[in-house]
């Protein structure tokens, strides 16, 4: 029996991302992409299929009578545990937060921001930023490509040696492209620059030092289609318009002592307090902050007796508006001038 006997180890197989500069219109598969570290994502295709038994004569379902199609419908790409290096932070933020400030002069500081009157971009025009996702095989002509990429949500936290890792889902409204022929070394990691958990600059809770040891903050902007064209594809994006908005949530995991005892009291009355991570050096290249002005305690809030490090309390959070401030404001300091303009 004649078989094909090659054989491709997983690893052998890359992904990665690429800023475009018109929505709707992937970059090429010469140009230069952002390799992501992580595992390859398992796509969801959107396809839409009929495969039911007819009113015909029969008790089967024909192959002559089957429906598939991908129109209309939205490219899911998610992923989990991709360890952020510096610059792919910024990218990953703006995806999901699609705002930004950026400052003049090195270290090129970025501001990601939700205000009460954010609203969002057209993506349609200038602002917004999505991004081409596209996934490198050892076939020629037969890579996976995706087009005007947003990330719908992304969640970070600690991994793997204390280094920051992202989880998320990016989502496409445009048709999938299964016979890309990307040039592989164009794919390439950005600068070896990690941001180590390990080594918090600032942990606070209303603005009093904490021991942490866990945490995890996630982003979602509540995406959807907000119409189709005539060539079923996405003609742009809906952002927080659900119930919900723009929505943050995480949980810490804090030492149980005189200073977090009282966060206990805090879930229950509903009190909201300040939360801020750094890592870093503000004004420094590698300087990261999370900064959410009041997050309220959820109901899971209570004492952990099964850590080694002895006695915890565990705090499910949701960010909300204090009435002055943003709901969240995220500092990267990437050390690149990527020319975002503010919006």
């Amino acid at each position: 029996m004649a078989i094909n006997t090659s054989i491709y180890a997983p690893t052998q197989s890359r992904w990665g991302i690429s800023e475009e500069s018109a929505f709707g219109t992937p970059v090429a598969d010469a140009g230069n992409y952002e390799m992501c570290e992580g595992e390859i994502p398992k796509i969801n295709w959107g396809l839409q299929r009929d495969l039911s038994v007819k009113f015909n004569g029969s008790r089967v379902p024909f192959a002559s009578n089957q429906y598939s199609t991908t129109t209309g419908q939205i490219r899911s790409i998610p992923f989990s545990d991709v360890i952020l290096r510096r610059t792919d932070l910024c990218n990953y933020m703006v995806a999901v937060m699609q705002n930004v400030t950026e400052a003049v002069g090195s270290p090129y500081q970025k501001l990601f921001q939700w205000y009460y009157s954010t609203t969002q971009p057209t993506f349609v025009t200038t602002n917004g930023k999505y991004y081409t996702v596209g996934i490198v095989g050892p076939i020629a002509s037969y890579m996976q490509k995706f087009t005007s990429c947003i990330l719908k949500t992304l969640t970070l936290k600690p991994g793997a040696q204390g280094r920051l890792v992202g989880s998320g889902e990016w989502i496409s409204g445009f048709a999938p492209l299964t016979t890309a022929n990307f040039t592989a070394a164009n794919f390439v990691y950005n600068t070896q620059n990690y941001y180590n958990c390990n080594a918090l600059s600032l942990k606070q809770i209303a603005a009093a030092d904490i021991v942490l040891y866990d945490w995890s903050v996630t982003f979602d902007n509540g995406a959807v289609p907000m119409s189709w064209g005539s060539t079923g594809e996405v003609e742009s994006w809906a952002l927080a318009c659900a119930p919900e908005g723009y929505k943050i949530i995480g949980n810490l995991v804090v030492k149980y002592d005189a200073v977090s005892q009282a966060y206990i009291a805090d879930a229950l009355a509903g009190t909201g307090r300040k939360i801020q991570l750094s890592i870093g050096t503000g004004g420094v290249a590698g300087y990261f902050d999370i900064t959410l002005n009041s997050c309220i305690f959820g109901d899971g809030t209570d004492k952990d007796y099964g850590r080694a490090e002895g006695q915890a309390i565990s705090l499910p959070f949701t960010a909300v508006y204090d009435g002055a401030n943003a709901v969240a404001t995220i500092t990267v300091s990437d050390g690149v001038d990527q020319t975002w303009v503010d919006f």
